[in-house]
């Protein structure tokens, strides 16, 4: 390997390591995905109840609050309890941003 190859290897993998995406490897799931691979879908649907409300009716709850969507993806994150009855919603394994682009489509609805 030259050196310039192995100096553009080495970045992007500090870059990787650091946490950092690469504009190449870098691809948006589509919220419709990212609901399911978080797991929200195992609770929440769009329009029936399950353990929790349906992203209707959060959406019906929250989207005309001033702060709506930092406070449902801080909920996504680090999950609520006794908001909509006595089943606590788990934090997720999601990060700030994603949980931000489901919180916007949930209040989009």
């Amino acid at each position: 390997m030259k050196h310039g190859a192995a100096r553009l290897a080495a970045r992007w993998v500090a870059m990787v390591l650091a946490g950092a995406s690469c504009p190449v490897f870098a691809q948006e799931k589509p919220v419709s995905e990212l609901i399911d691979l978080v797991g929200c879908t195992l609770c929440h649907q769009v329009d029936n109840r399950i353990l929790g409300p349906s992203f209707k009716e959060v959406a019906a709850k929250y989207k005309t609050e001033k702060d709506a969507a930092v406070r449902t993806a801080e909920r996504i994150v680090k999950g609520s309890k006794g908001v909509w009855g006595d089943v606590a919603m788990p934090a997720n394994n999601v990060s700030p941003e994603d949980a931000k682009r489901i919180a916007a489509w949930i209040l989009a609805l």
